[in-house]
Formats: structure tokens, sequence, C-alpha cells
């Protein structure tokens, strides 16, 4: 069981007992910030910290170790799915007008809206294109 995982199953205890971050952390004696990290999977929480998770929330939390994980999605796996919603070609995050901060994020990566329209012009020579046959 990862982190992450523990984090979704604390989230979920959470919010089915109705509770806020910050009301959780009131009963539990911590900080909202402490309940955030537990529940982004940014550290493994103790069992003690689990157990008095589940007495503030009044809501039982089982955990089971050892059992079969599931395979995370290969990259082709996930793209397959992309491409089976979205349909071929390659999505332009610039055409739906990003934060300023996802475009800072984007240019850094090297992915300006300069290299979308290239490989769009790319994509539209190779299907003007006529085949051989």
């Amino acid at each position: 069981m990862t982190k992450s995982e523990i984090g979704l199953i604390l989230a979920d205890a959470r919010r089915r007992a109705g509770q806020t971050q910050a009301e959780l952390a009131n009963a539990m004696d911590t900080t909202q910030s402490v309940i955030a990290r537990a529940e982004a999977g940014s550290r493994m929480p103790s069992v003690p910290f689990i157990d008095r998770w589940a007495v503030a929330t009044k809501v039982p939390i089982s955990l089971a170790f050892g059992g079969s994980r599931q395979r995370t999605p290969t990259a082709a796996a996930k793209g397959a799915v992309v491409r089976s919603i979205l349909g071929p070609g390659r999505f332009n995050p610039w055409d739906r007008n990003p934060a300023p901060v996802e475009a800072e994020l984007l240019e850094r990566a090297g992915l300006t809206r300069e290299y979308f329209e290239r490989a769009r012009r790319r994509r539209e020579r190779g299907k003007a294109r006529p085949t051989a046959g």
C-alpha cells in the first residue's frame, strides 16, 4: 500500500465524517497543513496517526497489506485511453487559454504555442500527401 493510497483512504474517511481539514486538525490537536499533507500522500503516516484519525472522524479505517497490487498503466496505455476519448492528434493546451502559471510551466518544458503549431502543420502535410497504391 502506497502513501498516496493511504492518503485517499484518509481523505475519504474525513469526507464521510463531514469534516473539513481544519475541523479534523482541531479534533486531532494538529494543524490543517498536517491533514492536507497526509491526504496528499506526502508522507507515510504512522499507525498511531491513522488510529487518531479514525477516532477523530468516528469512521473505521481498514488497511489491507500484502494483496495484489494493480499495475500502473504504461505511458502507451495511458495514451491509448486519451486517444480513445479525444480522438487522434495531439492535444494543444494553448487552445484552452491556460492560466499564467500553467503557461509558464509549458514554456519552461519547451511546449510553446509555436511547438504545437509546427506539430499541427506537420500532421496536415502528412495527411495531404498522396499514398502510393
